[in-house]
């Protein structure tokens, strides 16, 4: 669409300026053991720490490192080769609270007190930051200390650590890795500015609310990615009202999930403007630990389904505004596509006020689905 064509060619400038060489710190050479037992994360922090005063790659090489949680700074790649893991620490006292600073309803109760602030990787106010290479990252989101159901169900299954928690950053690049087991949320960018995911590939199936990618951001490209969750696969999400979702553009990406393909919602404070998915291919996830849709609700005829392809939601507010959805392949979907404008009366971060949200300029273009429910679309 050519309304993106400047911020495309924005992007690109970043990327070849972003890619220029630097110097290169290897874990190793910080004391980091690949021995898949030794928690490593004061070796890998130190590594990152050296490299952001100058600038560069922090490398971690092949062989199986586990960790804490990692700060990540300023002007830092995090390159992680073949055949070399970046795993989670499995046990929750590695990974502390932290005291973030950018108010919003993931981070914050009502009151501004900060709730769910636990990452693998976190970062908030930096810029120039880089997770790259052949690599993956494993959030161990398997682990018995994480298993503790649904986070509907209780606090402490809210506490569990996102993989990757990115807040109030600029220039961010995610590609090419192997992105894994999360223990919650496995990606989620949060009032970021320029953030490119590229030739990712998302699996995660072993535990509850392992959603794909969560985005709370602005000029943000996603291409060439697959994701295969059991929770919502794409997520858009408005968290406060100051810093809407804008200027997105997801394309020839592959989506396989128990649950929302591609979602605009539920969290809809702010708003959600200008976001473009194109050329991308809905189907089931290849597997289904959890949901069991056909053994629990009526009338679904297949045994692994994706609850709703393209689902559209302001619930808490949100300005919904030229949305564009064109080029989609959907099967083994149960509700190709789901749009709902609703009040659940939640509000931001110290805000009294409820705003009734809106929805308008939405295009739907060249869509192949067959619904597989009672319910086909809904409006």
């Amino acid at each position: 669409m050519k309304k993106y064509s400047a911020f495309i060619l924005l992007m690109n400038i970043f990327l070849s300026v972003n890619n220029i060489k630097a110097q290169t710190y290897n874990i190793l050479d910080f004391g980091a053991v690949s021995d898949g037992k030794t928690i490593n994360t004061k070796a890998i922090q130190s590594a990152i720490d050296n490299c952001s005063k100058k600038g560069g790659k922090v490398l971690v090489p092949e062989g199986t490192f586990l960790s804490g949680t990692l700060y990540l700074k300023s002007n830092v790649e995090i390159h992680i080769e073949k055949n070399g893991i970046l795993k989670g620490s499995p046990f929750f006292a590695d990974y502390p609270k932290n005291d973030v600073q950018f108010k919003n309803a993931f981070n914050h109760k009502f009151n501004g007190e900060v709730s769910l602030s636990r990452a693998f990787i976190f970062a908030e106010g930096v810029h120039n930051i880089s997770l790259t290479g052949a690599g993956s990252i494993n959030g161990n989101g398997d682990a018995p200390a994480f298993n503790l159901g649904n986070d509907g169900g209780s606090s402490e299954s809210r506490q569990r650590p996102c993989m990757l928690l990115i807040i109030n950053c600029r220039n961010i690049n995610v590609h090419d890795l192997y992105l894994t087991n999360s223990a919650y949320w496995l990606e989620n960018y949060i009032g970021c500015d320029s953030l490119h995911i590229k030739g990712v590939t998302v699996f995660n199936h072993t535990n509850y609310n392992q959603d794909g990618i969560d985005i709370d951001s602005r000029n943000v490209l996603i291409e060439d990615c697959k994701i295969d969750v059991d929770d919502d696969g794409i997520c858009f999400k408005s968290h406060e009202r100051d810093h809407i979702v804008e200027n997105v553009i997801v394309r020839n990406c592959t989506i396989s999930s128990n649950c929302n393909a591609i979602k605009f919602g539920t969290v809809s404070m702010g708003g959600l403007k200008n976001v473009s998915v194109s050329n991308c291919t809905i189907s089931a996830a290849s597997e289904d630990k959890i949901r069991h849709w056909k053994q629990n609700v009526p009338f679904i005829e297949l045994p692994i389904t994706v609850l709703a392809g393209i689902a559209i939601e302001s619930v808490d507010g949100a300005i919904v505004d030229h949305i564009s959805i064109t080029d989609i392949n959907m099967r083994d979907v149960q509700t190709p596509i789901f749009i709902v404008l609703g009040n659940r009366g939640y509000k931001p971060v110290g805000d009294s006020v409820y705003r009734a949200g809106l929805i308008k300029n939405v295009l739907i273009k060249n869509v192949s689905a067959i619904s597989h429910s009672k319910m086909a679309s809904s409006i």
